[in-house]
């Protein structure tokens, strides 16, 4: 289990084509990758361009996209390209999806009203913040800027110096800045209070991790258990904690985990766990549904394929087993690696002898 030439015709529109070409005039893996996640999310805005998906709705909606091209075009030169996918790798895109057209007009919005009280101040420091601001909007149409502290920081400075702006502007009584003071440390505090637990929680789950990682795997589940309470809605624990109990042979319980992180990340990843948990439950029939959607999702990649060799085998499925191992002995590699001469191996001898034991 893995734990963590180009098809030119597409239906992504217009817009969809001209934000992919726009990144691909030199056309290597990674902007033709670029553009092929480009032209996707863009499906996506298509499909909800007011509404959006709500928080998360990238996580929750790409990588079954992407699965369903592979399937509607197998031959494409993409495949080739795909893998695991986060982020679309233009803010604007990613915001557009979440929060549909009234987010990306709001984040224009307060783009261009920071701006404009900057370049209002006049002074060296504001029109350095405003520079950066430029920086980090052109930064946001290949990458994702708002994930890095310093983005941040600079929005922050940007909205602050604006508003003192404002402030100076604003006559206020001495109870009106006593009555702002006493509610800024309310808010210090309460923030305070949220980042602690906060901390208490990840520095305990890093803990348990640890220990499962280094076998402990069925000591860790009443702990693991404690902190579902916390993070039943965060789907990076969920895929760890089903993950777990796996390893802890506690079948039924991670085909139950494996549902809840679904709905709010089926990615890659998840499939194949999912598969493989299957197959180890004996649900070779949903096995395979799971290797064959994780397959799509990424075509280059080996581990699918060999959870659908031996799913069809204990299913009593020769003929299919043999179809799949056809297609792996064929198959182009992308990265060599131990992993892919492994399962070319023990397929091969497992196919050859007839009377290896399937794990």
């Amino acid at each position: 289990m893995e734990r963590s030439s180009y098809d030119e015709t597409d239906d992504s529109g217009g817009i969809g084509r001209w934000f992919g070409l726009s990144i691909s005039v030199v056309k290597t893996d990674s902007t033709c990758g670029r553009r092929f996640i480009l032209e996707r999310s863009w499906e996506l805005v298509q499909a909800r361009p007011f509404a959006g998906y709500g928080s998360g709705g990238f996580l929750r909606e790409y990588m079954p996209r992407q699965a369903d091209y592979f399937r509607r075009h197998a031959d494409s030169g993409y495949a080739w390209l795909a893998g695991e996918v986060y982020h679309p790798l233009n803010e604007f895109v990613w915001v557009w999806i979440e929060f549909g057209l009234p987010g990306i007009l709001l984040l224009l919005g307060g783009w261009a009203w920071l701006l404009a009280g900057l370049f209002r101040r006049r002074d060296i420091f504001s029109r350095m913040l405003a520079v950066s601001l430029c920086a980090c909007v052109i930064f946001a149409m290949f990458s994702y800027p708002l994930k890095y502290p310093l983005a941040s920081v600079i929005g922050i400075v940007a909205m602050w110096r604006v508003c003192a702006g404002m402030s100076g502007r604003i006559k206020m009584n001495e109870w009106g800045w006593r009555w702002v003071g006493m509610a800024g440390v309310v808010v210090s505090v309460v923030a305070l209070i949220k980042v602690s637990v906060a901390y208490s929680y990840e520095y305990e789950w890093s803990r348990v991790a640890r220990c499962a990682l280094h076998g402990h795997s069925r000591e860790m589940m009443p702990r693991y258990a404690d902190l579902y309470r916390h993070y039943h809605r965060d789907a990076s624990f969920l895929y760890n904690y089903t993950a777990e109990q796996f390893y802890a042979g506690q079948y039924e319980e991670a085909l139950k985990t494996a549902k809840e992180c679904r709905a709010l990340w089926p990615s890659y990843n998840l499939s194949l766990l999912t598969g493989d948990i299957c197959r180890a439950a004996g649900k070779y029939g949903e096995a395979v549904q799971y290797y064959v959607q994780a397959h799509w999702m990424c075509p280059v990649r080996f581990a699918p394929l060999e959870g659908l060799y031996y799913a069809y085998k204990s299913g009593n499925r020769p003929l299919m087993a043999d179809s799949v191992a056809n297609v792996i002995f064929r198959k182009k590699i992308k990265v060599d690696s131990r992993d892919v001469q492994r399962i070319k191996k023990e397929i091969l001898e497992d196919m050859r002898h007839g009377e290896k034991m399937v794990p």
